[in-house]
Order: structure tokens, then C-alpha cells, then sequence
């Protein structure tokens, strides 16, 4: 009995580790934000398959939010977006001293351009920073080991298989999250951040309210290391009374109504799915190069361009919008390339992009 009840004591506590490592980064928030285009096309590096498209105001935005939160919290910090499940979610990491900000694509379509909202959720983990508390979790790693070896011992004393593995699983718990105290103070500690930036409060009661209406609250209390989501609600009100914001000298930037992208998001990714089955579908591989054009991922739209040609080395519409992609990046070379190619197929068109993209 004892052994059943340690096995899937293991089991919970090596899947909640399994599933809270930290997942790969890709998108820094100031690479991005300076996009001109209205749409920014996310995609994960390499690869063709369109994962989300974000408002160029809404980047420019939550940009301006960090910036003014770094300067009241007196400390910076590099941000990214990543991909990590359905769920919002957010967090921060020091490595070799220097902090990063990460946010989850859920949690920034969760916050729209909500820039109270963005100010709640940046602020508490700027909060983190500046309350030291990952000198606090540094301390809970230094019995991680300890710890792993008590509870593997007892785990193969019990005749549970892998007995050492659950156990370093296991204590792994002790250093990857905040504590519930942790939490709360962050919580406070960001909004005081977010209201002497300018921001109001009410942003927190609006983010916890929305995840509330999520039903991602759900989850196990005595394992949970956050506070519960109606409490956090509650402290969110509290705060709100508590701190006014300060008037910004300069009126925080609004996002202006945007024109709908030129594709949606599930008729780009139906299109890239459609052409990742035919490679030799040149028609479907030149509509989504276009489409990458129009997002601004200038790289694959080159990529894909070329790939176009190679299938259909007449194409001239492809050829002409190949050398111009080339000739704006600043590269010559490759568009003369595609000039001597275009050449060959169509001498009176060549003449022309010449004149327009390859003379001084």
C-alpha cells in the first residue's frame, strides 16, 4: 500500500516538473516592435508554419509599458514571447545577471491592448527582480539535493521503480517556482510599479477577472505555490483603492485602429499547410511568400520566393518580386542574380527592374 500511494505521489510530482521547465524562447519584444508593417507574422525560426499575427501596435505598446516600468522599477531586462500551451502565462529568469521576461502567446492575446492590464502583468514580474526573490529560490536549490536523495531513498526503499529519477523530479519542485508569499508580494509590489508609471491598478482586477473567466484556475491547493485566482482578484481591488497612479508627463501611447490583415491567421496557416504537402505546388508557395512580404518576415519570403523560381524558372511575377525583396534588404548581388534571370525570360521587364531597383 505504501508503495502504491509513493508511486503515484512520484508520478504527480515528476509530470508537474516535466511540465513546468522552462520552455525555448524566440521572440525579442524589442527586434520586433519597431516592425512598420500593421500585422507582425510569428513563426517559429526555420520554419514555415505561421504561429500567430500581432498587431504592430499592440508590440509598440506593451514595448512603451516595459520601458516605463523599467524606469520606476530601476532595472531592465530583455523580454520575450514564446510558445507555450493554451494557457496565459508569464515569468521571469536571471542568468549570469542579467533578467529576461517571458511571456506566453495566450497570455498576450489575453491582454489585447489592455496597456493597464500589460502594466499589471509586467509589473509583477519586474516585482520579482526587485524584491530579490530569485535569491530566495536560490537558496531553496541548495536542498534540492538533499532532498532528492531523502525522498529517492525512500522511494527505493519502497520498491518503487526508478525510485532516484521521481526523486530528483521531485525536489526539483523545491527551486522552480515562487512561493505563495512570493506571489502576493509581487503582486503588490508590481501594481505600486504599474501606478508610478502612470498606469491604473484596475488593469489587475481586469487580467485576474479574464482568467477567471478562463477556467485556468483549476488546480491542486497544496501543491499550488500561486494564490488562488478569486483571492488574487480580491487583493487586485484592494490595491486598486490603495495606489493612484501618477499623471505621466507625456500621455501614454494609445493603439490606433488597425486595417484587418490581408489574410487571417487560419487562411495563412491553411495555405502553409497546403503547400508544405506538394512542394512542387509553386502557385500555393507563391501566395504564401506574398503573404510573408506582407507581415514583414522578409526571410522567408525570400526563402520561399526562391523556391518558387526553382519550380517555375519563367515565372516572372516571382522573379520580379524575388529581386526586389533582395534589392531592398541592400543586397545587389542577389538581385543582379535575379535580374541576369529575368533577363533571359523576359528582356523588357528586366529593363525596367533594373532601372527601378539595381541603378544608383
Amino acid at each position: 500500500m505504501v508503495g502504491r500511494h509513493a508511486c503515484a505521489l512520484a508520478l504527480f510530482l515528476f509530470c508537474s516538473t516535466a511540465a513546468a521547465q522552462q520552455p525555448n524562447l524566440f521572440w525579442d519584444l524589442d527586434g520586433i516592435a519597431s516592425f512598420q508593417g500593421t500585422h507582425y507574422r510569428l513563426a517559429k525560426p526555420g520554419m514555415n508554419q505561421t504561429l500567430d499575427l500581432i498587431p504592430a501596435e499592440r508590440l509598440k505598446l506593451l514595448r512603451e509599458v516595459k520601458q516605463r516600468l523599467e524606469k520606476e522599477a530601476g532595472v531592465t531586462a530583455r523580454f520575450h514571447f514564446l510558445e507555450q500551451g493554451d494557457k496565459p502565462n508569464a515569468h521571469t529568469s536571471t542568468d549570469a545577471g542579467k533578467h529576461t521576461v517571458a511571456m506566453n502567446l495566450a497570455m498576450l492575446n489575453l491582454l489585447g491592448d489592455d496597456a493597464d492590464a500589460m502594466a499589471a502583468v509586467l509589473g509583477h514580474e519586474y516585482a520579482h527582480i526587485v524584491l530579490n526573490h530569485r535569491d530566495a529560490r536560490a537558496e531553496r536549490e541548495k536542498i534540492r539535493q538533499v532532498a532528492g536523495i531523502i525522498f529517492g531513498g525512500v522511494l527505493a526503499a519502497a520498491r518503487v521503480p526508478y525510485g532516484g529519477t521521481f526523486g530528483d523530479a521531485a525536489a526539483g519542485l523545491v527551486s522552480i517556482s515562487f512561493t505563495r508569499d512570493e506571489e502576493r508580494q509581487a503582486d503588490e509590489k508590481g501594481i505600486s510599479l504599474a501606478a508610478a508609471a502612470g498606469y491604473s491598478p484596475a488593469g489587475g482586477v481586469r487580467v485576474w477577472e479574464r482568467m477567471l473567466a478562463l477556467g485556468s484556475g483549476a488546480s491542486i491547493p497544496f501543491f499550488s505555490t500561486h494564490p488562488g485566482i478569486e483571492e488574487r482578484i480580491e487583493n487586485m481591488r484592494t490595491f486598486t483603492a490603495k495606489y493612484t497612479p501618477v499623471p505621466l508627463a507625456v500621455p501614454t501611447h494609445v493603439a490606433a485602429p488597425n486595417p484587418p490583415a490581408a489574410v487571417t491567421l487560419a487562411e495563412l496557416q491553411a495555405l502553409e499547410e497546403r503547400a508544405a504537402k506538394d512542394q512542387n505546388d509553386a502557385r500555393a508557395w507563391q501566395a504564401v511568400g506574398g503573404h510573408y512580404a506582407s507581415f514583414g518576415d522578409m526571410h522567408a519570403a525570400r526563402r520561399v520566393y526562391w523556391h518558387v523560381v526553382k519550380l517555375e524558372p519563367a515565372n516572372v511575377e516571382a522573379l520580379e518580386t524575388l529581386g526586389a525583396l533582395h534589392a531592398r534588404s541592400g543586397d545587389k548581388a542577389q538581385a543582379g542574380q535575379v535580374w541576369e534571370a529575368l533577363l533571359k525570360v523576359d528582356p523588357k521587364r528586366a529593363e525596367d527592374f533594373f532601372s527601378t531597383h539595381l541603378l544608383p
